[in-house]
């Protein structure tokens, strides 16, 4: 088996002789998770440890999940970035697997307390997270135990706003229905799409005079089928774009597609990972009467988006 956990961003402090550990899978980084990282960080102070963050790869989902298509909001680096950002010192990640996931609550903390790289001095979690077997680990079971190897706990409450608890569960479906702001008051940041830059129809740069990147998706939630503006930074440079995200009517094209044309960017871009922030909706996705008429649209559709 892999070892149990690994640093994944070790930060200047480390390694440690003695760490408050934020726990949980973390994705997305959004306020609740920040509460957690934040009262580590606390913690670590009254305790003269060093707060880090320890999070699962891959998620439990993608493992014990019935749902194929789940996708990630962030990828590992960007999430471990949110976490240092946060205020974790370090980083590091539970490499989890169905064996893993089969260990009772006890096996599973005492493999943390073990792990060999720190004395753990404390742990904070999500008041609600449930770990173990079937879920059978939950915030009784973690005071129980910490008391016992006195190590102080904390679990952390929800944060909430005005529609309820925020969770990367609630993210993915404001995604889902194209609540690109909403998303961005809540995290920081617009949805993000992560992926592979694959060969396509080699229609658009020819026929439509707009080229674009065909994104094979890795991480990140679809927002609905539309034509959208964004950023997507290329070698530490960001570029305005345009996105058309569904299928490709004009051309009888029925598959969803992730097409982005970034504006100024010249250069090759296959087989290279991108990213790209969805940023505000332009229009549906229709049918045109001809190549020339969807040309003309891009063109309208590249100017809105630069004034945005």
């Amino acid at each position: 088996m892999d070892k149990f956990i690994e640093i994944i961003a070790p930060g200047s402090n480390f390694p440690v002789e003695k760490a408050v550990i934020a726990l949980g899978v973390f994705d997305g980084v959004h306020p609740g998770h920040r509460q957690v990282v934040a009262t580590a960080g606390k913690l670590a102070g009254e305790l003269g440890a060093v707060p880090g963050a320890v999070t699962f790869v891959p998620h439990p989902r993608q493992i014990l999940g019935k749902d194929t298509d789940f996708q990630l909001l962030l990828p590992e680096a960007l999430r471990c970035e949110a976490l240092l950002a946060a205020g974790a010192e370090f980083v590091g990640k539970i490499n989890f697997s169905r064996e893993i996931a089969n260990w009772d609550a006890e096996k599973f903390l005492c493999a943390l307390r073990d792990c060999g790289l720190f004395q753990l001095a404390g742990i904070c979690v999500g008041s609600t997270w449930r770990f173990g077997r079937n879920g059978c680990g939950n915030k009784a079971v973690l005071t129980e135990f910490c008391n016992k190897n006195h190590i102080a706990f904390i679990p952390v409450d929800e944060v909430k706003d005005d529609e309820g608890i925020i969770s990367s569960t609630r993210l993915r479906r404001m995604i889902a229905q194209g609540k690109l702001e909403r998303y961005r008051e809540l995290t920081g940041k617009y949805p993000l799409l992560t992926g592979m830059v694959v060969p396509g129809m080699h229609i658009a740069g020819k026929e439509l005079a707009a080229p674009t990147a065909n994104l094979e998706l890795h991480y990140g939630v679809p927002v609905p089928h539309g034509v959208y503006a964004g950023y997507s930074t290329v070698d530490g440079q960001r570029y305005k774009a345009v996105l058309n995200i569904g299928p490709a009517p004009t051309y009888d094209v029925i598959q969803t597609r992730i097409e982005i044309h970034l504006l100024g960017f010249k250069g090759d871009l296959y087989h290279r990972e991108i990213s790209v922030e969805v940023v505000k909706k332009l229009r549906d996705i229709r049918k045109f009467a001809s190549p020339q008429e969807l040309k003309q649209q891009i063109a309208l559709d590249i100017e809105n988006a630069l004034q945005i």
